[in-house]
């Protein structure tokens, strides 16, 4: 009914908050892509950052982590950014599942293994 991520998100964010029961929350990034011209816009609540692996394999954080998650506060406002995609660009959205999981020693997947990850394997998703 509305594309516009930051309008989207406040609808959301009304209608978990009103039916919320016990401090139930949700973290969520909305994203809507225009192929047209390869701009998304992202508004974030509570959710990590998209990691966006460029061409030449660096890897930047984008769509503001943080923000409040839906569902805690009736009234929220949800600002958005746009950013500009190239045609090479790897979009990877992603939660704490990704980053959490130990390993026999204890510690953590975290941040920058899943980066590594993203720059070794270049072929496509699939």
């Amino acid at each position: 009914m509305n594309p516009n991520p930051e309008n989207v998100m406040q609808i959301a964010n009304s209608v978990l908050a009103e039916r919320s029961r016990g401090g139930m929350f949700a973290t969520t990034i909305c994203a809507p892509l225009d192929m047209g011209n390869g701009l998304i816009q992202v508004a974030n609540a509570g959710h990590h950052s998209i990691l966006i692996r460029n061409m030449d394999h660096s890897i930047v954080k984008k769509g503001k982590s943080g923000g409040t998650p839906l569902g805690i506060r009736q009234q929220e406002d949800y600002p958005s950014e746009k950013i500009k995609l190239d045609k090479s660009n790897l979009l990877l959205f992603y939660t704490d599942g990704a980053l959490e999981p130990k390993n026999d020693e204890g510690e953590e997947f975290g941040m920058g293994r899943l980066k590594d990850q993203i720059i070794s394997h270049p072929e496509s998703p699939e």
